[in-house]
């Protein structure tokens, strides 16, 4: 008896990117938008409400951008999408405001703004621009940049030459930085290695402190800038720095070795803050009881140790088809997972064409004993609600190669089967399937069946074409495959010519039923 391992393609039938980064311009009087790949013009952002001179913007809890407006000693609000002008949040001179130089939301939405000329950072409730209080307040303190950090926040002293920190109250916890390379502190942001950066605005460089104990660490950028302003990380790392005197922003990577002068033009004439776009909300997946189905027929429902299929909506970011790169297969693959009951299910392949979207994977063999189960499909994060699938003992499902003809092979050659390379009656041929059902030895989930020991399934079943019964000599797993069987049989002898119904019936369970193409013998 013959066994044939020949590598079977299966079919794939039926089948965020950050947004913008904001620049204030502030000898424009307005915020222009470029794209954070290429650093293009976008449009102008906003430039209504009558801005004066914007120093620092920031994404408020609420999506709308917040600008700081120097000129007119206010807090501007502008529809975070739109850019068209809400309001004035902060009215002027609210609360001693004078001369704002930055602004941030706290994590727990309370807005600080750096009041420069008065010397003090005040506080206003982060939903009605209300006064709160003025945090810190000390004489020739000159505050700028504004960075929270363990419940703590972080202020770069302009007139100190220092980076302050203070509890959220605003309890003074001392000096956090101070070294003899900070002049003319303006920007302070948190990097990703949780080191705190620092724009250095008299010796045009952005300097890194130690983010736990505030020790100097290095000049991490130092070509390239002139009167260095906001500073953002952007999501591959790269560090970009407003450089407000050459009308430009500047890129460095993780090293701090320059990049690229990201953009320059556009409009801005000494640029000061920096911003990104909110991300779009990621999709949750979504997708029903009849998208969960046998990876073969597309019955509804799964089979312990078989290949499944989910078709639905925003299930992961693939584009086109992408694989599992080897075995064992991952549980996770282009940002995608899938949970079956408490087990992960191993994915083999995800694709997105045309704009319809699936995910193939192999039931658990943990499964083995429910009727039921919940299937949850998790993209970037985000989880789609629980769909409850039926879980079937046995559910023969025969693979096709363009969705009607059997993926069959000639048993002698392991070429394929098609209508102009027909079986003859009395030959061999090798049917590949799923959902058979449990096998001895017993196989286990996400392990390639063995090359040299055999395994069969249980329950022999019934091959039928057009109705005529073959012999089987062999039913079991396909060698060196996950979750993939193959069944040996004998065309029967007397099968008339034509393009026949073929059948797989296990365990009393029939097969949708597909077709091969059969000659005399």
């Amino acid at each position: 008896m013959k066994t044939v391992t020949a590598v079977l393609t299966l079919t794939f039938g039926m089948i965020s990117v950050r947004a913008d980064i904001l620049v204030a311009s502030r000898d424009t009087h307005n915020v222009v938008a470029f794209t954070e790949t290429t650093g293009a013009f976008l449009r102008v952002f906003t430039s209504g409400g009558n801005l004066g001179e914007p120093e620092a913007i920031a994404f408020g809890p609420d999506g709308n951008l917040y600008v700081a407006d120097r000129l007119n000693n206010a807090v501007l609000r502008f529809n975070g999408k739109t850019g068209v002008f809400l309001d004035t949040f902060v009215a002027a001179g609210a609360g001693g405001l004078l001369g704002p130089r930055n602004l941030a939301f706290s994590p727990d939405g309370v807005l600080f703004v750096s009041s420069n000329t008065s010397d003090s950072v005040l506080t206003y409730n982060g939903t009605t621009g209300a006064f709160l209080n003025a945090a810190v307040q000390a004489p020739g303190y000159l505050p700028r940049g504004i960075a929270f950090k363990r419940g703590e926040v972080f202020i770069a002293s302009e007139g100190r030459g220092q980076i302050l920190h203070y509890s959220a109250s605003g309890v003074s916890l001392g000096v956090f930085a101070a070294d003899q390379a900070i002049q003319g502190p303006r920007e302070i942001v948190f990097g990703p290695d949780g080191n705190l950066y620092v724009s250095s605005s008299v010796n045009n460089k952005v300097l890194r402190f130690n983010g736990t104990t505030g020790a100097f660490l290095n000049d991490f950028a130092v070509s390239g800038l002139n009167f260095p302003r906001g500073l953002l990380f952007g999501s591959d790392g790269n560090l970009f720095v407003v450089s407000a005197n050459t009308g430009s922003v500047v890129r460095y990577n993780a090293a701090g070795t320059f990049v690229a002068v990201f953009t320059q033009g556009g409009g801005l004439s000494f640029p000061t803050g920096i911003a990104f776009t909110p991300a779009p909300p990621l999709p949750t997946p979504t997708f029903t009881a009849a998208g969960v189905s046998n990876a073969a027929s597309y019955a509804p429902g799964l089979s312990p140790g078989s290949l499944g299929v989910i078709f639905g909506k925003d299930l992961s970011a693939a584009t086109g088809i992408v694989r599992a790169p080897a075995l064992p297969w991952p549980t996770q693959l282009a940002n995608a997972s899938v949970k079956i009951g408490t087990r992960d299910a191993p994915i083999f392949a995800v694709a997105k064409v045309n704009g319809q979207e699936q995910i193939n994977f192999q039931v658990p063999l943990e499964l083995a004993g429910q009727t039921s189960a919940a299937v949850i499909v998790t993209n970037n994060g985000m989880s789609s609600s629980p769909v409850t699938v039926s879980i079937l003992a046995v559910q023969p499902g025969i693979f096709s190669f363009d969705g009607v003809n059997a993926s069959a092979l000639h048993g002698l050659t392991n070429t394929l089967i098609t209508p102009a390379s027909p079986a003859t009656g009395g030959e061999t041929i090798v049917l590949y399937l799923t959902g058979m059902g449990p096998v001895t030895p017993a196989a286990a989930t996400n392990v390639p069946a063995s090359a040299t020991t055999l395994a069969f399934t249980n329950a022999m079943p019934m091959v039928t074409f057009g109705g005529l019964t073959g012999d089987v000599p062999f039913s079991g797993l396909a060698p060196t495959f996950i979750g993939l069987y193959q069944i040996n049989v004998v065309v029967p002898q007397i099968a008339p010519a034509g393009s026949l119904d073929l059948i797989v019936t296990g365990n009393g369970v029939a097969s949708k039923p597909v077709k091969l193409s059969v000659v005399p013998n």
